[in-house]
Parts: C-alpha cells; sequence; structure tokens
C-alpha cells in the first residue's frame, strides 16, 4: 500500500486527501444540479449549432461549457471504491444527460429549414480504435483532474473537455434522428459509448492504483448532510446493495463491467480501424498508379467509400489512349483493391491535337467540280424528289467518309438527315466514339460546307466507345445511356454489354418488404428490350458499347 500512497503524493493527491475528493464527489447540492442541467442545456444548443455551421471553434466552445465528464469519472470513481451511491446517482445522471441532449438536438436539427452533412458532422461518424486510445489518454487526464480539484488544475480540465468531445458526438446522433440519417447517427453513438467507456474503464483502474479503493465510504455516506446524498430512490438502492459492495466477488464484478464494455466497443472499432488502414493502403497506391500515367493528365480524382474505388480521369489524348489507360486502370487498381474500379475516362484534344485534327479533316482535296458547259444543255426533266434525296445523301455520306478523322474520333456507324433543302442540310452523324467538342464540330461544319458547297448543320450523336458507370445516382445514369442506347438499337452489329448488380435477397416471411429501387428499375427498363444485349452480375454498373460482341459476359436469360 505504500507505493499507492508515493504514487498519489507525487501526482500532489496526498492519502489525507483521498476522503475529501471521494466527499465532494458525492455531495450534491441543489444549486449544483441547477448549474449542471444548465450547462448542459447550453453546451448541446452551442454544439448542434456549431456542427450544423460547421464552425469548429463553436464546436470546441461547447466542448469546455459541457459538464458531462464529471458524472462519467464519478461514476469510475464508484466503481473503484464500491459505493453503490456514487454508481447508481452518476449512472442515473449520465442516462438521463445522454437522453436529454440526443432529444434536444433532434428537436433543434428538425426545427431547421435545412439538414447538410457538414465536415464537422462527418468526422464524428466513423470512429475507430484510435479514437479508443485516445480518449483513454483523455481519461487519465481527467483522473489527474479529478484527484487535485483547484485553479493550478483548470487548464488541464478544459483541455480534457475538449480531447475527449462527449457532447458534440450525441448532438451528431440527434442530428441524424432528426434528419433521418440512421448512419451517422449510428456512428456518432460508437464514438460517444467509445469516450464513456475509456473514462469509466481508465478512470476504474486510475483510482484503485493510486489507492482510493482504501477510502471508507461508509462513512462518507453516513456524514452526508440530508439531501445532499442524492434521489431517495438512489439512497434505498444503494443501501440495499452496500450489503454486498465490499466483498472480494464484488470487486471482481466491479471490474468486470468496464473490461466488458471495453471488449463490446473494440470489435466494431478494430474492424472500422481495418477499414481506414486498407483506404489508405488502396489510395496511396492507387495514386502512385495515376502519377505512373504518361502523356498530360488534365485532372484526376480518386474517391474511396466503404471498399468501393472510384476513379475519374482527364486527359489530353485520344479515345484509343483514353480506352488503353482504361483497360490499365482497371487491371491495376483491381489487383491493389481487390475488386474492379468504378472508371470514368475522358480524352480531350489540346491545341496541337486540335491542329492535327485540322489537318486531318483538310489533308485530302475537295472532290472537283464538273466544269461548266460553255453552250448551255437542254433542259433536264424534273427529277423525283427521291431520286434528289438519294443524290444528296450520297454527296453528303461520300463527303463525310472523306473528311471524318475516324482515328480520333472513331468510326461512323450510320447518317440521317433531319432536313435537307436546296441550300441546307442538316446530318446526325452516330459514330462510336467521344463526344464532338464544339471547335471540332464547327469545323467540320465549315469543311463539309466547302464541299458540299452549300450549308451543313452537323448534328454529333456519339456512342460513347469507353465504358460508362454512374456517377450521380442509377436515376441519372438511366437517363445518361437512354439517348445512346436508342442511337445504337439500329447499328446491327453494335451490343450492348452491362454489368449489373444483383437484387437484394428477397425478406423472409413475415418481415417487412424493402422499397423498391427506382434507379435500379430504371436502367433495367432502359436496356430490357435492346436487341442484342448481354448482361452478368458484378459488384457495380457498368454499360459498354462493344462491335461484334461482349467478352467475359454471359448471356442474359
Amino acid at each position: 500500500m505504500l507505493i499507492q500512497d508515493r504514487w498519489a503524493t507525487a501526482l500532489g493527491c496526498a492519502p489525507s486527501s483521498r476522503a475529501g475528493v471521494v466527499a465532494a464527489m458525492m455531495r450534491v447540492t441543489p444549486s449544483e444540479r441547477a448549474a449542471y442541467w444548465l450547462q448542459l442545456a447550453l453546451s448541446v444548443g452551442i454544439a448542434t449549432m456549431g456542427l450544423v455551421l460547421d464552425s469548429g471553434a463553436v464546436v470546441i466552445a461547447a466542448m469546455l461549457v459541457a459538464p458531462l465528464m464529471t458524472p462519467i469519472v464519478n461514476l469510475g470513481m464508484g466503481l473503484a471504491i464500491g459505493s453503490p451511491l456514487l454508481v447508481l446517482r452518476s449512472g442515473a445522471r449520465v442516462l438521463v444527460s445522454v437522453m436529454v441532449a440526443v432529444a434536444a438536438s433532434a428537436i433543434l436539427v428538425r426545427s431547421l429549414p435545412f439538414q447538410a452533412i457538414t465536415a464537422e458532422i462527418s468526422a464524428r461518424t466513423t470512429p475507430t480504435a484510435l479514437d479508443l486510445a485516445t480518449a483513454g489518454f483523455c481519461a487519465l487526464a481527467g483522473v489527474y483532474a479529478a484527484m487535485r480539484p483547484g485553479s493550478d488544475v483548470a487548464s488541464t480540465a478544459a483541455g480534457t473537455s475538449i480531447g475527449i468531445s462527449l457532447v458534440p458526438p450525441l448532438c451528431v446522433c440527434g442530428y441524424g434522428l432528426g434528419a433521418l440519417d440512421l448512419r451517422t447517427a449510428s456512428g456518432a453513438a460508437l464514438l460517444f459509448v467509445t469516450n464513456l467507456v475509456a473514462i469509466v474503464f481508465v478512470g476504474t483502474i486510475a483510482f484503485m492504483i493510486f489507492g482510493f479503493n482504501r477510502v471508507d465510504v461508509r462513512a462518507i455516506e453516513r456524514e452526508l448532510p440530508e439531501g445532499e446524498g442524492g434521489s431517495s430512490l438512489a439512497a434505498r438502492l444503494a443501501r440495499r446493495l452496500s450489503r454486498t459492495s465490499t466483498s472480494t466477488g464484488s470487486i471482481a464484478l466491479r471490474l468486470a463491467m468496464p473490461v466488458i464494455l471495453l471488449a463490446v466497443v473494440f470489435l466494431p472499432l478494430r474492424t472500422a480501424l481495418d477499414e481506414v488502414a486498407w483506404e489508405i493502403r488502396v489510395r496511396s497506391r492507387t495514386e502512385r498508379v495515376l502519377a505512373s500515367i504518361e502523356g498530360d493528365v488534365l485532372e484526376s480524382r480518386v474517391r474511396i467509400d466503404r471498399r468501393a474505388v472510384d476513379l475519374a480521369v482527364v486527359l489530353i489524348g485520344t479515345t484509343a489512349e483514353a480506352q488503353a489507360l482504361h483497360e490499365r486502370l482497371e487491371r491495376e487498381v483491381t489487383e491493389i483493391a481487390g475488386s474492379p474500379p468504378r472508371l470514368a475516362i475522358y480524352a480531350v484534344p489540346d491545341a496541337a491535337a486540335f491542329a492535327g485534327l485540322e489537318d486531318a479533316l483538310r489533308r485530302l482535296p475537295a472532290p472537283v467540280p464538273v466544269q461548266p458547259v460553255v453552250v448551255p444543255p437542254p433542259a433536264p426533266l424534273p427529277q423525283p424528289d427521291g431520286e434528289r434525296l438519294t443524290d444528296a445523301l450520297s454527296s453528303i455520306a461520300d463527303a463525310v467518309e472523306t473528311r471524318w478523322p475516324e482515328e480520333v474520333l472513331g468510326p461512323v456507324l450510320t447518317l440521317r438527315v433531319r432536313t435537307l433543302t436546296d441550300d441546307r442540310s442538316a446530318v446526325a452523324i452516330v459514330h462510336h466514339g467521344p463526344v464532338l467538342d464544339p471547335a471540332t464540330q464547327a469545323l467540320l461544319q465549315t469543311i463539309l460546307a466547302e464541299d458540299l458547297e452549300r450549308a451543313v448543320v452537323v448534328e454529333d450523336e456519339a456512342i460513347p466507345a469507353t465504358p460508362l458507370v454512374p456517377q450521380a445516382g442509377l436515376e441519372a445514369f438511366a437517363v445518361e445511356i437512354g439517348a445512346s442506347i436508342e442511337r445504337a438499337r439500329a447499328i446491327e452489329d453494335l451490343w450492348l454489354c452491362v454489368d449489373t448488380v444483383p437484387e437484394p435477397p428477397s425478406p423472409r416471411r413475415g418481415a417487412r418488404r424493402a422499397t423498391p429501387d427506382l434507379g435500379r428499375e430504371l436502367v433495367m427498363a432502359a436496356i430490357a428490350d435492346f436487341p442484342r444485349l448481354q448482361t452478368r452480375e458484378a459488384e457495380s454498373w457498368r454499360v459498354r458499347f462493344a462491335r461484334g460482341g461482349c467478352e467475359d459476359a454471359a448471356v442474359a436469360p
């Protein structure tokens, strides 16, 4: 026992002051109760507004005001010294405080005109085992501040309040309930329980190490003034439990409680830490792969969420280069992450590439016009509209075939003339390649007009050569692929290759039927009646148009 006394004395808590520290924790006056609940209400309001406004300074202010650290430390002391009165009273205060904070925050969030997840909210929804370790260190600081009440440790108490973060997670939990976002609510609740368990566990062990379990609890409880020991219900329950609170079995039970709680929260925290480690590892290796891309990359983005990797790359080059990069990234990132990524690769021309495109468009001479005859020929017979239209279409097709840079913009699949007059043509070019940028489209119109000697309006109807993946939800994805599917329907050698995500399993008998996935239904409806369709099940959605068939795809029934 001398070791306990030496350690306590070294930290400024003499053995003779232990009883005073415990008595101060047990004593509860009406003014203290009123101050506690006022501070809790203020901290909840401040924290909720700080979280919604994404203000870290306001959230820190709420941490300084929040009094919730005190009853949790008292709970650890009650378990360490074997005081049923302190355990019951502190536990009840913590429980009621949690319910009040969550309910008040939910009501406040529900009354706001908007609910948006900010960075301050998001930062408190994914706790890991590192948060548990952080809470443990903060709990030691809280124990030190509790053993030495006074102005000399006021800064320690303030720093502990900021580090342990108790009320903000409760307010985030209330935000999740108010905004009907159960994922946010459950993540914040896990963070709060993590901090709570760390304080109780570390506090119980630390108070016992420093000899507080040798304090005569019964004598202190008898000396408490009437009305300062808590509610009469807590006192009656405490008297019944006090008969066994000093036995060896009771000590083991008191120590087992925080240990069991610690084990329960450690499992999900450890899993979350593994997820974070996987994400950091995959992000780092994926960024190295992106850095190794040869050529000019204008922009690249990596997003990792729930073991899914999303990549978007914009490079200067051709469609063939974009397709080659797509295949390479899909292969290498799959090896890194263990599952195929969702890729969006875009190729755009720079000034030099555009100059080369212009040269490709102009490199062949225009058709030699027929020389006029000096003697006017006899007036021709009227030409049927159908024959005139056929000749015009033939001349337009010849001009497009001559001028179209297939190696850059992909092959032309078909042409459609929307309007045709004697001096103006409007031609829709259906091609398997990238969408024409405005400058290329204008240049093509100019050159075709020179060849055909009449105004030409070029309508671009591109069918993407690179795979398409959802970027903003399946509903928007269905709209995005719908136009391309309609254009490809009449192209006989063009196949629609679709990677589909399996439907969730049917609910068991008596279970509530899941809400239909509208986005999935829209996508399936868009592809359902395509004449050349091949599908296969995969982990993510992907649609591509392939000439001649789809490789490695199972034909849909």
